[in-house]
């Protein structure tokens, strides 16, 4: 999937750089939101890519609120690689995966999966979010 902020969308290299700048200082999703928000207001409707690239910051802040160090697709499956030093409650993880055994699994290496069942590239990055909103939930209480 193309991730970033196409020239035909801001053609000064300059604002461009200083939004990929911002974008990379962003921790909170209230940022995203108030930063998409101003793309629309100064250059109009975000293309695909644009879009996409929001979405990818989005499952970064989401994975590190939620002790995620690494998130892989692979398939119609997700892999969730943990930072226990980032976890308030690390055996919030086994919790979750008691309570829906049917989309987790937990590997003998410590890598959480997740069973996808959209279809669209975009449909199974809504997933992750959600996935990993509820992981935060488990993991920070």
């Amino acid at each position: 999937m193309s991730a970033f902020l196409p020239e035909s969308y801001i053609p000064d290299i300059d604002q461009r750089l200083s939004a990929y700048r911002r974008l990379a200082k962003m921790t909170e999703l209230s940022e995203i939101k108030d930063f998409k928000a101003e793309l629309i207001d100064r250059f109009g409707v975000l293309p695909e890519e644009a879009a996409n690239l929001l979405l990818t910051i989005m499952l970064k802040v989401l994975s590190k609120k939620a002790g995620v160090k690494r998130l892989d697709l692979s398939g119609k499956q997700l892999l969730f690689y943990f930072s226990e030093i980032h976890q308030k409650n690390p055996s919030g993880i086994v919790d979750m995966i008691v309570s829906n055994q049917k989309l987790f699994e937990f590997s003998p290496n410590h890598i959480l999966k997740a069973r996808l069942n959209n279809r669209s590239t975009n449909g199974m990055l809504v997933q992750a979010r959600n996935i990993l909103k509820e992981i935060k939930q488990y993991v920070n209480s």
